[in-house]
């Protein structure tokens, strides 16, 4: 999908942007079932344990679904005494725009409850240490089933080239917020 001043706009204006299927219809309610069902594909990689955050972190509105994901054989989890620290990659698959982006991601979990970050245009790309090729390979191939782009690093770290008001607490104007926001 080319990233025009248009589609961004549409996108921070919560409007679906695209060239096939629910996209190109701009239905909401169908473009969200799409990018659902994309998900449910990812959950199913046999490989992979997601964590699936579907909510709009309870409150508000994100443009994306936020996926967590690490190793089924838990060898990414650590015990840091207290708490266990668990290295993945997350993934956001846009709701609004056949587009996704991931980066290296953390969970912690406890008794009472866990935290995790999100993703900034900075970490686009990254990846925890050790080998994840096999991984990123069932990813990519799933994402590309779907017609979804993996956008990079230097893609979405770009500044917008014009004003619009993302609704979102960052105050960054790159084309990672306007395209991955959350609105409380």
């Amino acid at each position: 999908m080319i990233l025009t001043e248009e589609n961004i706009r549409k996108i921070v204006e919560g409007v679906p942007v695209g060239s096939f299927g629910p996209f190109l219809k701009h239905d909401t309610k169908e473009c969200n079932a799409y990018a659902k069902k994309l998900c449910k594909k990812i959950e199913s990689i046999k490989s992979l344990e997601v964590e699936l955050m579907d909510d709009s972190y309870g409150s508000g509105y994100a443009s994306y679904y936020d996926l967590f994901l690490t190793k089924r054989d838990k060898s990414v989890y650590s015990d840091k005494g207290g708490y266990t620290l668990i290295k993945g990659v997350t993934l956001y698959i846009s709701r609004l725009a056949p587009v996704s982006v991931f980066g290296y991601g953390e969970r912690t979990r406890n008794r009472s409850g866990s935290s995790y970050g999100f993703l900034d245009a900075s970490s686009i790309g990254t990846l925890p240490d050790g080998d994840w090729s096999r991984e990123l390979s069932k990813i990519k191939e799933t994402i590309n089933i779907y017609k979804y782009s993996l956008l990079s690093k230097s893609e979405v770290s770009k500044e917008l080239w014009f004003n619009v008001a993302i609704p979102t607490i960052l105050d960054s104007k790159n084309i990672f917020d306007s395209l991955f926001y959350w609105a409380d």
